[in-house]
């Protein structure tokens, strides 16, 4: 008895979108991040580091 061994095939997922995107949504997703914005504007804040250097060097020790 002979077996064969096949690579690839069938069951290879394809790189597809499954949805497109539409304007709809993403002004949907947009207008609901502005909501959450007006309600906890801290969530939207990025961590700046200080800089004790002095000429713009950045300190990362905590």
């Amino acid at each position: 008895m002979v077996q064969s061994c096949q690579s690839g095939g069938d069951d290879v997922p394809k790189f597809e979108p499954k949805k497109w995107l539409k304007f709809k949504d993403i002004d949907k997703s947009i207008m609901e991040l502005r909501k959450m914005f007006k309600v906890h504007p801290e969530w939207f804040e990025t961590p700046k580091p200080k800089s004790v250097k002095g000429k713009n060097e950045v300190d990362y020790s905590i």
